[in-house]
């Protein structure tokens, strides 16, 4: 869970004032390249760590000679011809040289015409997972390896999707899916990750993913955004205070029909954390989380930790309208110093970016967690 792997150049160019190089291919749903840099003339992607479909993305095609305008279901931008939108976001250096970091891969949803543009959106490809809905039960045979299991089923709902899992560690208990009236395939195996500590995404290189959760206790900062004239971050910043879902512990409880069935509390007893449980913050239990998965204290505690880490810092969150930068991806460490919010140094954890096609699209804006809560 970080950026696009780029060059040191890159971040180099983006402070100094890089000419920045946005295209956007069409590929066919087997992968091939229909057509390289369509014209288009608006556009945005977003991207969300608190949505179980974390990339969506909106692109305005300039059709003033119709030739776009989907007439059958196999056209080039029609949503029935399975073909994927593949933004990209590139740096042009000097000595004409370019470096490009993909936005992520999506599946064309909408499509409306007004006789002169084209307005796509699409999402990534869990959208297709999600809709790929279990017809008959599928099981996961006791003891499986996490990431085995998860790989698995990922193949069996999306054959051409990349996958690339993290060993976890992880033995799961027998699993059923699709059972019990969750026809979501990709949020029952989001919620298996979930529930034993992991998140599971689809990065912008169309790649199925497993990492731990994100504590933003912690974690070292892939970049920093500077400050004064070197400061990646434009005018109108804010910080906000809300405390609603700033849960830090609570009850895990297993589900089981033959055993007793596992309980286990846990609080934030770290005494460094923003929503340290035993201070002035206090206790703010969480509703009772109740999974099959829970099968041993151990495996209650390691749900209840990650849950506390993915809460820890919500209590306060930055607003940040920034130079932008296609590398970016959520659930990504920075290090933030505004003197305007009374941040200096903080370390926050990315939640959503909104990053725009074009020049004229304004600035990314990000929001974010830290984990200080008051200044």
């Amino acid at each position: 869970m970080t950026r696009w792997p780029v060059s040191d150049d890159w971040d180099r160019e983006i402070r100094n004032g890089a000419r920045v190089l946005t295209r956007v291919d069409v590929h066919a749903p087997t992968g091939n390249l229909l057509r390289a840099a369509v014209p288009f003339h608006d556009g945005s992607v977003t991207i969300d760590a608190r949505q179980s479909q974390r990339r969506t993305c909106t692109v305005t095609f300039a059709d003033p000679d119709r030739t776009l305008t989907p007439a059958q279901a196999g056209d080039l931008l029609s949503l029935l011809s399975g073909n994927e939108l593949r933004p990209w976001w590139g740096v042009r250096y000097p000595d004409g040289s370019d470096e490009w970091a993909p936005l992520g891969s999506f599946r064309i949803r909408t499509n409306p015409a007004d006789g002169w543009t084209v307005t796509v959106t699409g999402t990534d490809p869990s959208a297709a997972i999600s809709a790929n809905q279990w017809l008959y039960p599928y099981p996961i045979a006791a003891n499986t390896p996490l990431e085995d299991a998860l790989a698995a089923a990922l193949a069996d709902r999306a054959p051409d999707l990349d996958v690339a899992l993290s060993q976890t560690g992880v033995l799961i208990p027998a699993t059923t899916f699709g059972l019990d009236g969750s026809t979501d395939p990709w949020q029952d195996l989001t919620d298996l990750a979930a529930d034993n500590g992991y998140v599971l995404w689809i990065d912008q290189g169309r790649t199925a993913r497993l990492a731990p959760a994100p504590d933003v206790l912690g974690a070292t900062p892939v970049l920093d955004l500077g400050e004064d004239e070197r400061s990646l971050i434009l005018d109108g910043a804010a910080k906000d205070w809300d405390d609603s879902e700033a849960y830090n512990g609570g009850l895990i409880v297993g589900e089981s029909s033959d055993t007793t069935p596992v309980q286990v509390e846990v609080w934030d007893d770290d005494p460094s954390s923003p929503t340290y449980a035993f201070g002035p913050y206090g206790r703010r239990p969480w509703p009772t989380i109740t999974t099959p998965q829970a099968t041993s204290l151990d495996a209650a505690t390691r749900l209840g930790m990650a849950e506390i880490a993915r809460r820890r810092g919500a209590a306060q969150t930055l607003t940040l309208p920034l130079i932008p930068d296609g590398s970016w991806d959520v659930d990504m460490p920075i290090r933030v110093t505004s003197s305007a919010l009374r941040v200096s140094g903080e370390v926050a954890v990315v939640e959503q970016i909104t990053l725009p096609l074009t020049v004229m699209g304004g600035p990314m804006q990000v929001r974010a967690r830290t984990a200080q809560v008051t200044a």
